[in-house]
């Protein structure tokens, strides 16, 4: 650089007022773009947690030759929590690659470094409990993921085939009653009280010549499956 051209710059820079930034400045952008990072890591983790529940959980047993192809992926693929995961993921990239040290590092290397980290804490998360929990919140709380999952069900619905996967609306002393995925309400007999209202649950049986549905077992959905009958199904 001339002087002539330095000179033009210093003339500017006092034209414009212009003055340099404090250290701190750039410090504090490092630091909240690096606390972005780590909560967009954070959340993908959470995500991943609530994915590796319903992959742990999935309904294996109650498929049959009428499901799949297509009704097969829409009912096991957690598509909904991998988009997240993606999408967190993506901006913890990001804005890695926007940090002070970031543009030294390989993309790859920084996109597998996002994967292993939000693996090995939602696979945490998952250890101790929170996927379920998580995936239970958005179920009943997050409207979009509510119709995901019902969608889910009205799939997996076959009486014929005996499955009904559905929501608890009422319970007695010696009965429960389901709504399934299709509005209609199934009375179910049970020798207990432990169910909940909201909690779904998938019901194994097989339909009666009364259009009524004889249960034999009687089992919370997304959750560890008995390789027995339910003792809260009451024998007829």
């Amino acid at each position: 650089m001339d002087e002539t051209t330095g000179q033009k710059i210093l003339e500017k820079i006092k034209q414009d007022h212009i003055t340099p930034k404090p250290r701190w400045e750039f410090l504090l952008k490092d630091y909240v773009v690096w606390l972005f990072c780590a909560v967009c890591i954070l959340v993908g983790s959470l995500a991943t947690s609530a994915m590796l529940f319903m992959l742990s959980h999935a309904d294996w047993q109650y498929f049959s030759s009428d499901v799949g192809g297509l009704s097969w992926v829409m009912i096991n693929l957690p598509y909904f929590w991998l988009t997240l995961v993606i999408v967190f993921l993506a901006i913890a990239y990001y804005n890695f690659k926007n940090t002070k040290q970031g543009y030294r590092y390989d993309a790859l290397v920084i996109a597998i470094m996002s994967v292993v980290m939000s693996v090995i804490v939602g696979g945490a998360i998952y250890g101790f409990g929170g996927g379920e929990r998580l995936e239970d919140f958005f179920y009943r709380h997050v409207s979009l993921y509510q119709r995901i999952m019902e969608h889910r069900g009205r799939l997996l619905l076959s009486p014929q085939q005996g499955r009904i996967p559905g929501v608890v609306v009422g319970v007695d002393n010696n009965l429960v009653l389901i709504r399934d995925f299709n509005g209609r309400i199934w009375q179910i007999n049970t020798t207990t009280s432990e169910f909940s209202i909201g909690q779904r649950i998938m019901i194994i049986g097989h339909m009666l010549p009364d259009e009524q549905f004889e249960a034999q077992v009687l089992d919370p959905w997304f959750r560890i499956r008995h390789s027995r009958p339910m003792p809260g199904i009451a024998q007829p």
